[in-house]
């Protein structure tokens, strides 16, 4: 499909604050998708908008749970409500989008709540709780092999999933650097440049 190395769908580049890709799994419909997000100062409204009631369901949990852990999570004397959030989901490949992006949507939101700019080639894989824990992800192998076929250069994994990168061809995992995380903290942490 890649003829002599043409342009990959993922930015080669860093990445701006706000933008990052990750694979949704949705009726058995793998999509590749392009987060992003613009913050500004505002009365604390939400939106999400090219995803449908699932990619609502996403926002609303990846808030309750940046909402529940303010203190940790945004800039000191800052709060929620304070803030204007809009999401953009843009289908790369596919078109289905389901609820299994929150992790991607929580490093999104805060980088560009933080303005910090992300590590070139970001894939996020993870889903959490409105508490924070991840869930177990489905279509492991097929949400790393999409992302690295499609320029991902380093890829969040759930450490419960390190040991099934074992099963992702030596040609994928060639092209990639995983980074383990135990929650959405280690996400956002682990995927700024400066890390």
């Amino acid at each position: 499909m890649n003829e002599g190395g043409s342009k990959a769908l993922i930015s080669q580049d860093p990445l701006p604050p706000g933008v990052v890709y990750t694979v949704s799994i949705a009726g058995g419909k793998t999509t590749l998708l392009k987060v992003e997000s613009i913050v500004v100062p505002g009365s604390g409204k939400q939106n999400i908008s090219g995803g449908g009631t699932k990619a609502k369901e996403a926002l609303k949990t990846t808030v309750s749970c940046i909402g529940s852990n303010q203190r940790k999570y945004l800039p000191s004397n800052s709060a929620l409500k304070d803030y204007d959030i809009a999401v953009q989901l843009t289908p790369m490949i596919g078109s289905e989008v389901g609820d299994d992006i929150t992790v991607a949507i929580f490093v999104s939101i805060l980088s560009a709540i933080h303005k910090n700019t992300l590590k070139k080639g970001l894939g996020i894989i993870g889903d959490m709780t409105i508490t924070g824990s991840l869930k177990t992800t489905l279509s492991f192998v097929d949400r790393v092999t999409m992302l690295a076929e499609n320029g991902a250069k380093s890829i969040t994994v759930p450490l419960e999933q390190m040991a099934n990168l074992a099963s992702v061809s030596m040609d994928t995992i060639s092209k990639i650097i995983p980074i383990p995380i135990a929650g959405p903290e280690d996400a956002f942490m682990r995927a700024r440049l400066d890390d």
